[in-house]
């Protein structure tokens, strides 16, 4: 972490290649940046559908 004026800024340190292919590969799934969000845990999914279906066990109000 950095300060630029008043802003903290993160920033890699170091790139450690498990987290960086599961953030590549989170991120191309759609579940970091998705436009649909599942309505019980808030991850995110590129298809409507998906969103939908991830937690379909959970009883919705």
């Amino acid at each position: 972490m950095m300060r630029r004026g008043d802003t903290l800024v993160l920033e890699n340190d170091e790139k450690y290649v498990k987290f960086t292919r599961l953030l590549e590969k989170a991120v191309s799934e759609g579940r970091i940046d998705g436009r649909y969000r599942c309505q019980v845990c808030g991850m995110r999914y590129k298809d409507e559908k998906e969103s939908y279906d991830c937690c379909a066990r959970v009883p919705r109000h």
